[in-house]
């Protein structure tokens, strides 16, 4: 099922043909053909966490 796939959608464009943009937390996947695609369009996953990691550090002390 497709909506297990994702834990927090954010947003859903659709990119004017069968295939549908869903930005799911720090990712942007495709669903194409009623499939979600294996590897994500993009993923921010290490960006955000080296960000979220500084502002811990700077927030501690």
């Amino acid at each position: 099922m497709v909506s297990d796939a994702f834990s927090s959608i954010v947003d859903i464009t659709h990119a004017n043909d069968y295939r549908l943009f869903i930005v799911n937390e720090n990712q942007v996947k495709i669903i194409s053909n009623g499939q979600v695609l294996p590897t994500p369009f993009l993923d921010l996953t290490n960006q955000v966490n080296s960000i979220m990691a500084l502002v811990d550090t700077h927030s501690t002390g």
